[in-house]
């Protein structure tokens, strides 16, 4: 029969979890201090201020005025030109 040697407890193992769950908490502390932000551009700033000009857009795709080659070959059109394309 084979004799079973105790050599003592260590308390190294739970020492090595503490310092783990301090590192967590800290991480969940700093996570918690982030936050999201919005930022509203200027044209939706207008819009918001002008509830016409919204109803009149909304009017307009509902009636699918933008679906109009014309409209379509315009928006085309100012596009490139913004991208110095043509």
């Amino acid at each position: 029969m084979s004799k079973l040697e105790v050599k003592g407890i260590s308390n190294n193992g739970y020492a090595a979890y503490q310092e783990t769950q301090k590192t967590s908490n800290n991480s969940n502390k700093e996570e918690e201090k982030k936050s999201d932000k919005i930022e509203i551009s200027n044209a939706a700033r207008v819009l918001q201020s002008n509830p016409k000009d919204l109803t009149e857009i909304q009017r307009k795709i509902s009636e699918g005025f933008y679906n109009n080659d014309k409209v379509i070959e315009k928006t085309v059109d100012a596009i490139l030109k913004e991208f110095k394309v043509k």
